[in-house]
């Protein structure tokens, strides 16, 4: 374990007010293979599925390390999403690094790729990049854009 402290933040203006001066910033968007399990012993179904997740990460001046993540678990068909909202939320969580990239630059720091290796049982919360707003359309899908909430 790192000899810092780990704070999980809940939104983007949180990790923003949190760390302060620092320069850099680590952001990084991944996804692991996480499939559902319904029922139990020999009528047990598994369903693919991937957790896809954009994390962000910067040590503060105290040398803590303040966390924000925002994940979504999306099912898996054969050859990809297993529908079209599926495959929306996998589209947008591209656009969202994009976007989060540009906010951050535009705050003044400096982005780069990856993110402070912790141990696998550690979980942040599950946080929310105000900086951008998700609209879901009339058939299930989203579609992410730059913005703050009312502005």
């Amino acid at each position: 374990m790192n000899d810092f402290d780990i704070i999980s933040v809940p939104s983007f203006a949180d990790f923003v007010s949190e760390v302060g001066t620092a320069e850099e910033v680590r952001l990084c968007l991944s996804s692991q293979y996480e499939p559902d399990r319904f029922g139990t012993g020999n009528s047990a179904m598994v369903v693919p599925a991937r957790r896809i997740c954009l994390d962000l990460q910067a040590r503060n001046g105290h040398g803590q390390l303040i966390w924000l993540r925002q994940e979504r678990k999306i099912q898996l068909a054969s050859d990809g999403p297993a529908t079209p909202q599926d495959a929306a939320w996998e589209k947008g969580f591209i656009e969202l690094e994009k976007i989060v990239s540009a906010a951050l630059s535009k705050v003044g720091f400096a982005v780069r790729p990856g993110r402070y290796v912790l141990p696998p049982d550690l979980r942040p919360l599950s946080g929310t990049f105000d900086c951008a707003q998700w609209h879901k359309a009339e058939d299930g899908t989203v579609r992410v854009k730059e913005g703050y909430p009312d502005g």
